[in-house]
């Protein structure tokens, strides 16, 4: 198996924090966490709102990793300022996935109480997803996009999924734009991350194939607002 890892926090490398196995299921949901600094760069950061991502410096999370084995094709890559794309493609007996990861971190200690927070993301987002029909078994493949707000603790806040698609279930393409606001509390002990999440999934084990699977976003924007504001 070939796999590829790549992402980054501001300008440090990401390390990827998980409570066990990191379940292809659960994409997204796992702690993308900057390592350890010093203590002058790990002090509070002062976090006003309304405030609205990615910014002239692009968001400050954002992931990218691919696995593939066989004759699969697997690349994942994610552009800071707010867009990201999975393909997978299968030639043969293999199987591969890709995914990426854009949002933003939300320091601890970005409010000195508990506050309600409105959360606004927008995105435009396309897929397509298609196999070779005389292939007996069919391969198997699904690809999903979902937006989720994770605390430090690992717990997912909000979790809501925009696409999800199996092959040979659903119109082998689309494409559309995506709003949705989610209200959640701000707790000053903790940060949390805002994320655009989506993977893509081919195999074949048995059968010589061509298939074909790639998700991507672009557009990507963050608005966050107190809620008494809203």
């Amino acid at each position: 198996m070939r796999t590829s890892l790549s992402g980054r926090l501001g300008t440090s490398a990401l390390v990827l924090v998980c409570s066990g196995a990191c379940s292809s299921s659960r994409f997204g949901e796992e702690l993308l966490a900057p390592p350890r600094q010093s203590s002058e760069a790990s002090s509070p950061t002062e976090f006003l709102l309304p405030a609205s991502f990615p910014g002239s410096g692009g968001f400050n999370l954002f992931h990218a990793k691919s696995s593939e084995e066989g004759g699969a094709s697997a690349t994942a890559i994610v552009d800071r300022t707010g867009s990201a794309r999975a393909e997978v493609t299968l030639h043969e007996t293999g199987e591969g996935s890709a995914e990426f990861e854009l949002g933003q971190i939300i320091p601890a200690a970005a409010t000195s109480s508990s506050s309600s927070v409105v959360a606004a993301v927008k995105l435009d987002s396309a897929y397509e997803l298609s196999a070779n029909s005389m292939a007996d078994p069919s391969p198997a493949g699904k690809l999903a996009l979902k937006i989720v707000i994770l605390d430090s603790q690992r717990r997912v806040v909000k979790r809501q999924t925009l696409t999800e698609v199996e092959l040979g279930q659903a119109a082998p393409r689309g494409a559309g734009r995506f709003e949705r606001t989610f209200e959640f509390t701000l707790e000053p002990t903790l940060s949390y991350q805002i994320l655009v999440a989506g993977r893509v999934e081919l195999g074949s084990p048995t059968t010589t194939t061509d298939a074909a699977g790639s998700l991507s976003v672009s557009r990507v924007e963050v608005a966050l607002q107190a809620a008494a504001d809203r």
